[in-house]
């Protein structure tokens, strides 16, 4: 398989919420109207995830300072448990270059934690209540 990671802008907005609302679940926190997704957009770099003519996802991550937070990564229903997750996250890794970075995810969505460990990040904290959700939320970090 080989994926792209193609720029996306504010006014690819409603496809972003539509993989959101797609994945919306008590592991997943989606942003749900065209207003987040815009805002999410000023301090995040936003991807689609492409194999050959089909978007199959959606990856992004937010530039700080000494470091790098992933803060978005879906894969659209029916690509999921093919490999694009990890590959994107992969591609987005290589673009990011060798910086720290940081990311969460529920402690139930073990798919994705399986990904996140393959791509060498280690479970650093846990967080109650991370949204305001009710939910906790793992935080990992993969080292330079």
């Amino acid at each position: 398989m080989k994926i792209e990671l193609k720029k996306a802008t504010t006014d690819d907005w409603q496809e972003i919420l539509n993989f959101e609302k797609e994945a919306a679940s008590y592991t997943f926190h989606a942003m749900t109207t065209e207003q987040e997704i815009k805002d999410f957009f000023v301090n995040n770099n936003v991807f689609f995830i492409v194999d050959g003519d089909e978007t199959v996802g959606a990856i992004g991550y937010e530039e700080k300072q000494d470091s790098n937070y992933i803060s978005e990564l879906i894969v659209g229903s029916n690509f999921r448990g093919h490999g694009y997750g990890f590959k994107a996250l992969e591609e987005l890794l290589k673009t990011i270059g060798n910086r720290v970075c940081e990311l969460h995810t529920h402690p139930e969505n073990s798919k994705a934690i399986i990904v996140y460990l393959k791509a060498g990040f280690k479970i650093k904290d846990w967080k109650d209540n991370f949204f305001g959700d009710g939910e906790p939320r793992i935080i990992l970090v993969r080292d330079k």
